[in-house]
């Protein structure tokens, strides 16, 4: 059986219906986990993806956030998007003034629409750095602070007893973020709610613009320049990979143009990577980098924090909580929550774990031992790996005229000659992919796959035509709860639990599973989205301990 893997994604419906004038219009709404932060803290969240109807979009895949002042752009973030819901998270730079900050999130979509208004959706954050007297523009000195109240709407019920809380949407099903976190008096902004977002409608007449519509996952792009910092046009129409160690899944191709720029048409990669950058010829001295995606907000219309001498206490505190929590991570249990991924590779293929096996001391060793369907030979003046490949009619699998595809932990390794000159105990596993599979505008016999024991291809050469840069990736959808450690254990986090993409059945139960510290203080559940015919949904209940 042939088995054709693409990695350039099928996004020519996407563009027609781009520049036909018919791309749906996408705003999101951000609930996050509180809106009070210590500098250095992160910034939980949660996305709902609207249309212009107020229904869930399920046009775009990744989203972008921007926490941002008058100043500019302060930190950035990317959340994957699945029929409009998504979770994520951005932290907040340690040394960020004291002052009001404006988080908003956004599709690709936006780029294309005249006058869009990007805070729509948006929220203020109010953040705090009790390290540095330095503060934002925005920030008003006053006698004393009345916090702003929640308006509550949609008829949730949140009851407790004995430690236990349960939330229920009596009349419908709904979609929503909970927050458990404590409560320090220093709330004095009621920003924009979920239900005042539903009832803002959208206005857009036209669409301009060539930013193509992010169906699949994140679109990347990439210049690759030469020793002068000009864009290399010698390399045009040549193929160009990036791979992610420890991942198969995060293998993409693209060609170069004259311009020295290539596309990567990905289905999102997860978390901040060290990425390798792959050239199939040889450039000399070259560089690669990736432009940044992210529109670079800024605002005037913030509106001042304000400080009080009466909320010294609850800010010492809060930064206190903030230190410690970080020296004790384990007072949270985090979840990575699932995600949507398209694998590069089949699931049907030989694996052999070199530990079963007497290990050897060369790889050429363990071709001819181990790896009886593999085979390293030349292939015009260099030596290349062809693996035994079955074909379309299931006829006894035989060596093709063209090489195989090496990947050593998640990344393409062009010149197979340096793979005999690696220490086999380095290797864990060896995946063989009889099938022949077509990655960029390269068809391959076959794929051998190696995978070290750390997954992260340390001490391995990968050849002068390959670069590791750093890459920013979406980052994982986390949930989290305190729940599960000894009374005795240092609990001053300021979040104790966290469920953003929370699903409630109508007249069901949903039972938040936290522990209340002994601290004295107030502490809030929260509880904010929409029912499944898009009503708007907020509510809120305080825990007092004594």
């Amino acid at each position: 059986m042939k088995r054709i893997i693409s990695t350039i994604i099928c996004i020519s419906a996407a563009i027609i219906v781009c520049f036909s004038q018919n791309v749906p219009y996408e705003r999101i709404y951000l609930s996050t986990d509180r809106s009070f932060y210590a500098a250095g803290e992160t910034v939980y969240c949660s996305a709902f993806c609207l249309n212009e109807n107020n229904g869930f979009s399920s046009f775009s895949s990744v989203a972008y956030v921007e926490l941002y002042s008058s100043k500019g752009m302060a930190a950035s973030a990317k959340i994957a998007l699945q029929d409009g819901r998504g979770a994520g998270s951005i932290a907040i730079p340690s040394d960020l003034p004291t002052g009001n900050y404006r988080l908003s999130a956004y599709t690709a979509v936006a780029k294309n629409i005249p006058g869009f208004d990007f805070a729509d959706g948006g929220c203020i954050v109010s953040v705090y750095n009790t390290t540095s007297v330095k503060k934002a523009d925005e920030v008003l000195f006053t006698d004393d602070i009345v916090p702003a109240a929640a308006k509550e709407f949609g008829g949730l019920s949140i009851y407790g007893k004995d430690g236990i809380y349960s939330i229920m949407s009596p009349y419908s099903d709904a979609y929503v973020s909970v927050s458990v976190f404590k409560d320090e008096g220093l709330v004095n902004y009621n920003g924009s709610s979920i239900y005042s977002f539903l009832n803002s409608t959208p206005s857009y007449s036209s669409y301009t613009g060539f930013a193509i519509p992010e169906y699949d996952g994140e679109i990347i792009r990439a210049t690759v320049s030469g020793e002068d910092g000009k864009p290399l046009s010698s390399l045009s129409n040549t193929d160009i990979y990036i791979g992610c160690p420890g991942n198969n899944e995060d293998l993409y191709a693209a060609r170069l143009k004259e311009d020295g720029k290539a596309t990567f048409y990905t289905s999102n990669i997860y978390g901040d990577k060290d990425m390798a950058v792959m050239l199939l010829e040889k450039a000399g001295q070259w560089d690669v980098s990736f432009a940044s995606p992210f529109v670079g907000l800024s605002s005037a219309d913030i509106p001042a924090l304000q400080l009080s001498v009466k909320s010294k206490g609850a800010i010492e505190r809060l930064g206190v909580a903030s230190q410690v929590s970080k020296a004790f991570e384990r007072d949270t249990i985090f979840t990575k929550m699932p995600v949507r991924r398209l694998p590069f590779l089949g699931s049907s293929h030989a694996s052999y774990r070199l530990d079963d096996y007497t290990r050897l001391r060369s790889m050429r060793e363990v071709f001819t031992e181990i790896l009886k369907d593999v085979n390293m030979r030349s292939f015009g003046e260099v030596k290349r790996v062809f693996i035994r490949c079955e074909d379309n009619f299931n006829q006894i699998p035989s060596y093709r005229s063209t090489p195989s595809l090496v990947i050593i932990d998640g990344v393409p390794l062009l010149d197979h000659e340096l793979l005999m000159d690696y220490d086999p105990l380095l290797f864990e596993s060896i995946d063989v992919y009889p099938y022949e599979y077509s990655f960029g505008n390269t068809n391959y016999a076959g794929v051998l796959s190696l995978n070290t024991y750390k997954k992260d291809i340390s001490g391995l050469n990968l050849g002068k035509e390959t670069k590791i840069v750093s890459f920013k990736g979406v980052s994982y959808p986390l949930a989290f709860s305190n729940a599960g450690f000894p009374g005795n254990y240092p609990s001053l986090r300021q979040t104790l639990y966290w469920m953003p993409l929370a699903y409630l059945e109508a007249g069901k139960a949903f039972c938040p599973d936290f522990i209340v510290p002994e601290r004295p203080g107030c502490y809030i559940i929260k509880v904010e989205g929409l029912t499944a015919d898009y009503k708007p949904l907020y509510k809120e209940f305080k825990i007092t301990v004594e």
